[in-house]
């Protein structure tokens, strides 16, 4: 009797699930294809990683992706990664005073417990 009724709850579970997330799946493609969402930049923005020396030139790229529908508008290039790189662990060291000055403003130096 429970086994039985643990596997209707996980049937049913499963269930429900596939279909939300098939209601999901058919709003989402609907919006991505909604006018409203073809206006914005996300809809025509794409990021590509790990470009080859060879390829890293704006016209090797205009020629590889102009073939999308609607063509290429801009390509912008990231050349300077280490800076970007610097950029990450500065804001990391950030994230790390700012939690460490909120705990030391919760908790005045007088109250702190070792």
């Amino acid at each position: 009797m429970m086994l039985s009724c643990l596997i209707w709850i996980l049937v049913t579970t499963i269930v429900m699930l596939w279909k939300e997330m098939q209601e999901y799946t058919r709003r989402r493609q609907a919006y991505l294809m909604s006018e409203k969402h073809a206006k914005t930049p996300q809809s025509t923005t794409i990021l590509v990683t790990a470009i080859p020396d060879g390829l890293n030139a704006e016209d090797a790229l205009f020629d590889i992706f102009n073939r999308f529908p609607g063509g290429v508008r801009a390509i912008w290039l990231n050349r300077y990664v280490h800076a970007v790189k610097s950029c990450l662990a500065l804001v990391s060291t950030h994230h790390w005073l700012a939690s460490s000055l909120s705990i030391l403003t919760a908790h005045p130096l007088g109250t702190l417990k070792n």
